[in-house]
Order: structure tokens, then C-alpha cells, then sequence
């Protein structure tokens, strides 16, 4: 089982535009985003190769196939991973909160 109160945030992209501007997250924290950590659609390489579409915009405007996000205490991830497993959902460990970033890193 995986209790509700056990997130920290949530968000729905692209509106909270996860990989722009993180919303979700308290005033002094930002996010580490783990580029190649979850399977980015063909769809989003081909628009990215045929519109000549810098990598940053293809993030700002698409999330590159995020369509939600989760925020997790760290020490409650397996559990939930287990548990999106358990109920055929994809899921995926896609960074960290870390109050020494400003904004999204996408690394």
C-alpha cells in the first residue's frame, strides 16, 4: 500500500511544466531532473530532429514524455516503485529535490 499523506507533492505536466519551472516545490529548493532515466516517446526525438528544436525548448514545452510527478521522501521510493509495479504502472526514479539547485537541472 502506499499512503496518500506519504507525498510530498504532486504535479500534473505540462502544466506544472516539471522541467521549466517547478511550482510544486517550496521557495529555496530546486530539482535535479536525471536525463535518460525514463523512455522519452520516438515522437519527441523525431519533432525534436525534424523541427531543429534546441533540447532545452523540447523540455520547456514538452517534458519529453513526463505526464506526471510525483514528489517522495527518498526513504519511501522502493515502496512505491514496488507498488506502481504491483498496479502495471510506469513509474520511474527521475531525480531529486536539492536545495543547492535553483529551478530544474537537467543532467
Amino acid at each position: 500500500m502506499c499512503p496518500r499523506r506519504s507525498r510530498i507533492g504532486s504535479a500534473r505536466s505540462p502544466a506544472a511544466r516539471c522541467c521549466d519551472d517547478p511550482r510544486v516545490l517550496p521557495r529555496g529548493l530546486g530539482a535535479k531532473i536525471y536525463e535518460g532515466s525514463w523512455p522519452v516517446p520516438t515522437l519527441f526525438h523525431e519533432i525534436e530532429k525534424r523541427g531543429r528544436v534546441d533540447r532545452k525548448e523540447m523540455y520547456r514545452t514538452f517534458n519529453m514524455g513526463i505526464g506526471m510527478i510525483l514528489i517522495l521522501p527518498g526513504e519511501q521510493l522502493p515502496s512505491f516503485l514496488k507498488f506502481a509495479r504491483q498496479k502495471k504502472m510506469d513509474a520511474y526514479w527521475i531525480g531529486q529535490v536539492d536545495k543547492t539547485v535553483r529551478g530544474v537541472r537537467i543532467s
